[in-house]
């Protein structure tokens, strides 16, 4: 890179730079719920979608804890 020429700094919002901050994974609903970082997720809403797959939402840089989207 040329001396005195630099990479331009774009400022992003808030809100989008929290969601590039967050890990995703694609798993698979099971009868035991969903298995993510060698741990069961188990909820109501999730009774009878076994086999559906969902993605996880890792947000491991807060207390807010994990978060599944189907």
């Amino acid at each position: 890179m040329e001396r005195g020429h630099h990479t331009p700094v774009r400022r992003i919002p808030a809100d989008q730079l929290h969601h590039l901050m967050l890990a995703s994974a694609e798993r698979t609903i099971e009868k035991d719920g969903i298995n993510f970082r060698s741990l069961s997720y188990v909820a109501p809403e999730l009774h009878g979608r076994t086999r559906i797959d969902t993605e996880v939402i890792d947000n491991a840089l807060t207390l807010l804890g994990s978060g599944v989207y189907a």
